[in-house]
């Protein structure tokens, strides 16, 4: 290398300064015994960028975007970061290349927090170079691949700087009339792009601005009109307006944020030929009930019966478990409340709504997160006076039952060392049923294609394909279903002694050892659980 190809880059030839760049890019994973000379090596790149022909700087953009993977290599250029991005920035102005901008996107990408200096120059720059391109006629491939990496290395940006959330206040205008413009139907090409750049917007800033709020109603908008296909990428950014703007969300009239999302969930659950939709769309009312407890009751009987309907029809057991989620969710938000809705249904509509749900619980053996959801919702139910529901009064001896039996299961499933964070992970790896057989492609998971990327790469991952694995914060995450479900069990051995004495004496000697075996359990979790929290405490006060 150093030998017969670095002196090539002075070659008078145009095409051997050419191939010179070419061939260090193609090894540029080969170790050098000498630092210095790879860091002779970078050098000859970086000056080849100023190179007088076209095709020598395009060679020797496309051989940094490989030499920049190296952690070293990044080291040395960081200090260079403004005059390679200038020199980027003419190529772009004479041949506006996909390969070019994409060397971009990963120069920017390697480059981290260090691009937040030119942030905005960069991404002025890149904003208006996608709006020339996504004007060009529909049938130029080339510029709708090079609009499609500017948008790419715009998210990137939005990413790098992640750590400095003030930063978004003076990207947001900035990316404003690209967003405009790419939620209209014209925009589908670049629909999953511009979704993460909002989800972008929602999440890293301090707060959700009034423009981004804008940005949800138009995103309905598309839902309902064209952009219903769209409903797994749209998760992202509509759990940050219920989690971060839960406030507004929830007391907005005009526009009415709330009823906009669960028109969502409506359209879909009336169509049946949209199931993969609207299974996607029970993450949305999982998300407003875990978000908005005490918030949103109104909305809670049109949940429970919209639910609770395709529970007794549909055959599609994986369906099925995302609504005993969505069931959960809505007995622990409000256990009292949501018993009177059941009951005001009537005697039928309860006992086929329990009658299902119980009888799916031994199913979901593998499945730790619905397990999770169900346990909290029943346990929730012991909480509260059973007597406005007679029928289930009667029958709450086999709901303790069925509880003890699945927590059981999911006391196996997790292991008995296992942490609150070995039962995400196995939430994640193996937890829940995949909604879609596909998945999406690494060149996708490489290009950092979205805050759902990367969203996922700060939360820990969203397994593709997964409706349910996304990593989603939320005040759940917190409890823990076997200390919930002994705090439930000694509330009611307070509150309602005979009948739950009846129930531990009609347990066999089975039940009765595990019911022995999740109350240490519990007592354990609880005990790190303190653990954890006098650290901070300290640390506190």
């Amino acid at each position: 290398m150093v030998t017969h190809v670095f002196p090539e880059f002075q070659n008078p030839t145009g095409f051997m300064r050419s191939r010179a760049a070419w061939v260090l890019g193609q090894f540029s994973r080969l170790p050098f015994a000498n630092k210095q000379q790879k860091a002779a090596s970078v050098q000859l790149v970086i000056t080849a960028l100023q190179d007088k022909e076209l095709p020598v700087k395009l060679e020797a953009s496309k051989a940094l975007s490989r030499i920049v993977r190296d952690d070293e290599v990044v080291e040395f250029i960081k200090p260079l970061v403004p005059t390679l991005l200038d020199q980027f920035f003419h190529i772009m102005d004479e041949i506006g290349n996909e390969e070019v901008v994409c060397t971009l996107e990963s120069l920017i990408k390697h480059v981290g927090s260090e691009i937040a200096p030119h942030a905005t120059q960069v991404s002025q720059r890149l904003v208006s170079f996608f709006m020339q391109l996504s004007n060009a006629d529909e049938e130029d491939e080339e510029a709708a691949l090079t609009a499609l990496q500017c948008i790419r290395a715009i998210n990137t940006i939005l990413n790098s700087v992640s750590s400095l959330p003030e930063l978004y206040l003076s990207l947001e205008p900035i990316c404003q009339p690209l967003i405009d413009s790419m939620l209209g139907e014209k925009g589908m090409e670049f629909f999953d792009e511009t979704l993460e750049m909002i989800t972008c917007f929602t999440y890293y800033p301090h707060q959700i601005s009034p423009y981004m709020w804008t940005c949800l109603v138009k995103m309905v908008h598309a839902y309902h009109h064209w952009a219903v296909d769209y409903i797994r990428d749209m998760l992202a950014p509509i759990d940050n307006f219920i989690s971060k703007g839960t406030d507004v969300f929830c007391s907005s009239t005009n526009p009415n944020y709330l009823e906009l999302v669960l028109s969502m969930v409506t359209k879909v659950y009336s169509d049946n030929n949209m199931k993969t939709e609207a299974k996607h769309t029970n993450k949305l009312m999982e998300t407003i009930l875990a978000h908005c407890r005490g918030k949103v009751d109104h909305v809670l009987p049109a949940i429970i019966q919209l639910v609770s309907t395709k529970l007794f029809t549909e055959k599609d057991l994986q369906f099925k478990f995302l609504i005993c989620d969505v069931l959960g969710g809505a007995a622990y938000y409000n256990p009292r409340l949501f018993l009177s809705i059941v009951a005001g249904m009537g005697p039928e509509f309860e006992k086929n709504l329990f009658n299902h749900w119980l009888s799916h619980l031994e199913h979901m053996k593998g499945c730790p997160k619905h397990q999770k959801m169900s346990a909290l919702g029943l346990s929730s139910l012991a909480l509260v006076d059973l007597s406005v529901t007679r029928d289930l009064q009667a029958a709450f001896p086999q709901v303790l039952d069925q509880l003890l039996l699945m927590l059981t299961n999911l006391h196996t499933d997790t292991g008995d060392e296992g942490d609150d964070d070995d039962e995400e992970e196995s939430d994640e790896d193996e937890g829940i049923l995949d909604v879609d057989e596909e998945q999406d492609n690494e060149d996708e998971m490489e290009n950092v294609a979205g805050y759902t990327k990367s969203i996922q790469d700060n939360l820990a991952n969203i397994l593709e394909g997964n409706v349910d694995a996304e990593t989603y914060e939320s005040p759940l995450d917190d409890v823990d279903p076997f200390v919930f479900f002994a705090q439930c069990l000694e509330h009611l051995s307070q509150q309602r002694a005979g009948p739950y004495q009846q129930w531990v004496q009609t347990l066999s000697p089975e039940k009765s050892a595990s019911l022995s075996d999740l109350m240490n359990v519990a007592k354990e979790k609880k005990e790190r659980q303190e653990e954890q929290k006098m650290p901070a405490a300290v640390i506190h006060h």
